[in-house]
């Protein structure tokens, strides 16, 4: 069971600089190099990280984890968001230092793959003038509607 987190987007320059990785033989994404979150967000079973960079306030760093066999996930073309550079804000007050909280919903998300692209979404592909779209990580994107996630699209490099 998962939490109703709350979320803002603040516009600026990305703040995690590295590659997103999806490790075939592991099922798993790894961003490198690695960095240091204080807490989480599970959706599914990947981990959306988050560092207090600047006080009390959460900005999501990377994504990690297991996210099964590429192979089963629902492949087609995908209409890629018109992504801002900017960071991706949790703003759950709750939240503490070593956190991890599975988000409410996700758990029936589906994994939605773009072969031409490289482009893998979970939840949400559909699009809406009301989305905001923020690229929080190289290779790392939000979706929010109402202060709410809706998807996270990350374009790994397979190995």
């Amino acid at each position: 069971m998962g939490r109703k987190s709350v979320f803002a987007v603040e516009e600026g320059h990305v703040l995690s600089f590295g590659r997103l990785v999806y490790v075939r033989q592991d099922y798993a994404l790894n961003f490198v190099p690695r960095q240091q979150s204080d807490c989480s967000v599970e959706i599914l079973h990947v981990e959306l990280g988050f560092s207090w960079v600047y006080g009390d306030t959460k900005y999501a760093n990377q994504v990690s984890g297991y996210c099964g066999d590429s192979t089963r996930w629902d492949k087609r073309q995908l209409r890629v968001p018109n992504f801002h550079s900017g960071r991706l804000i949790l703003l759950d007050e709750a939240i503490e230092c070593g956190d991890i909280i599975g988000l409410e919903g996700s758990e029936s998300w589906d994994i939605s793959y773009d072969s031409a692209t490289s482009w893998v979404c979970f939840g949400d592909v559909s699009s809406h003038k009301d989305d905001v779209a923020v690229l929080f990580a190289m290779g790392c994107g939000a979706i929010l509607r109402a202060n709410q996630l809706k998807a996270l699209w990350v374009k790994p490099i397979f190995q």
